[in-house]
């Protein structure tokens, strides 16, 4: 079987192209939100807020404030123009420890 792998590159390739007018739907906001978070550029980045903010600023006040208020400050943190320019490892997990302590507990739990 054929199976893409979606990473970050992968997921901006979904998304497409920002459109300059967008829908007042729940889906759009979140559509704008995938742009603000994969963006290649700064540029992209602030089209898309810009677009977001001028589309849903009158009709959702409190989700554009949280973002305002809770979100753009970290943007450094998860926007993708800032974030490409990090070493990036993979994620290390304990999952495979975790198997090996449940056997070490299940047997000492047997022995009592």
């Amino acid at each position: 079987m054929n199976q893409k792998v979606t990473t970050a590159h992968g997921a901006r390739e979904k998304i497409g192209e920002l459109p300059s007018v967008v829908a007042h739907t729940r889906a759009r906001f979140f559509f704008l939100w995938q742009h603000m978070v994969y963006s290649k550029t700064q540029h992209e980045f602030d089209a898309a807020l810009q677009l977001l903010r001028s589309t849903f600023a009158a009709t959702q006040p409190a989700l554009v404030e949280y973002l305002e208020e809770e979100r753009l400050p970290h943007k450094e943190e998860w926007a993708g123009c800032y974030t490409r320019l990090y070493r990036n490892y993979g994620c290390l997990t304990t999952s495979p420890n975790e198997c090996t302590n449940c056997a070490v507990k299940s047997r000492s739990l047997s022995l009592r």
